[in-house]
């Protein structure tokens, strides 16, 4: 194998590695001094077995330290940027009317209902029980003149995870003959300020919103909501 001081890789090679004998030479250790750790020549260095191992090793000392370098005492503004890709589990109960079946290609309404605090947890039959909101309601009357979208909140939560609310109406609307424009939001109690909320990071996807019985809002919200029909 011909050694790298014959080609034009092995001169760049030469070159990084010069480099690195150097901090090799001359590490840096607490208090600032330097230290001879060992004096290291080209003529140790065997390029077809070292070349890889001796970059990533020099690599993995140096990053230490420069990361130490620009490490600055004290409490500094700072920001972050990333991509959060989540896994999303909804328990829901999906009201579809009678005549939805002899209606085609008409597009029909929908709600989104998000129920109060007691009905929260895992078992999604909670959500039938009589006097528990639109749910029960649809439960006695089959003619309800609206696709009905009613997911359950799990079990210590109240309604913030937006994204995967969003998530799951986009996907019924995709499925089910769904009028975009007609799309409503309500709901009480926790589910009333579950409709402020969702309403307010997501404005674009109702028509009109009623929330019920909401235990507070958020006046900072009234702006992006103050062309919504309430």
């Amino acid at each position: 194998m011909s050694h790298p001081r014959n080609d034009e890789s092995g001169k760049r090679w030469l070159a990084a590695a010069r480099l690195v004998i150097n901090d090799m030479n001359a590490a840096s250790v607490p208090g600032g001094e330097s230290k001879i750790i060992r004096k290291v020549t080209l003529d140790e260095l065997n390029p077809a077995s070292m070349r890889r191992p001796l970059m990533f090793a020099l690599v993995a000392l140096l990053l230490p330290t420069m990361s130490l370098a620009e490490t600055i005492p004290g409490q500094h503004p700072q920001e972050f940027d990333g991509i959060v890709t989540l896994s999303v589990h909804i328990k829901y109960l999906l009201f579809i009317p009678d005549a939805y079946r002899d209606s085609e290609p008409k597009r029909w309404p929908l709600i989104m209902y998000l129920h109060g605090g007691s009905r929260r947890g895992d078992d999604i039959e909670k959500l039938r029980e009589p006097g528990f909101g639109l749910t029960a309601l649809v439960e006695k009357d089959k003619c309800f003149p609206f696709i009905v979208l009613s997911p359950q909140c799990p079990e210590g939560e109240y309604w913030a995870d937006t994204e995967a609310l969003i998530a799951l109406l986009d996907e019924v609307e995709n499925k089910y003959r769904v009028d975009p424009a007609r799309v409503y939001l309500t709901g009480h109690s926790m589910g009333g300020f579950g409709t402020w909320y969702l309403a307010y990071k997501h404005p674009e996807w109702f028509a009109a919103i009623a929330p019920m019985s909401a235990p507070f809002t958020v006046t900072a919200w009234a702006a992006k909501l103050k062309d919504m029909p309430i």
